[in-house]
């Protein structure tokens, strides 16, 4: 997805939340990174929010860092 041409050449912001939080034995939100690489994308600024939708923990925290 980055490499598209309307995204590649913009510094566009990067979350991603990682969800489920709540299942046992998910992965952390350093582990959901690593897997992810984000911390090879340095053109760009990426967050990542550890989250559960159904509790809403993290969501508006990732989306008051995106809206920043």
């Amino acid at each position: 997805m980055l490499e598209h041409d309307s995204i590649k050449a913009r510094p566009v912001p990067i979350l991603v939340f990682a969800n489920k939080m709540d299942v046992k034995d998910s992965m952390d939100a350093v582990e959901v990174s690593e897997g992810l690489g984000l911390a090879e994308l340095s053109d760009r600024p990426w967050n990542i929010e550890a989250s559960n939708a159904l509790s809403g923990d993290g969501l508006d925290t990732g989306v008051k860092w995106l809206s920043a």
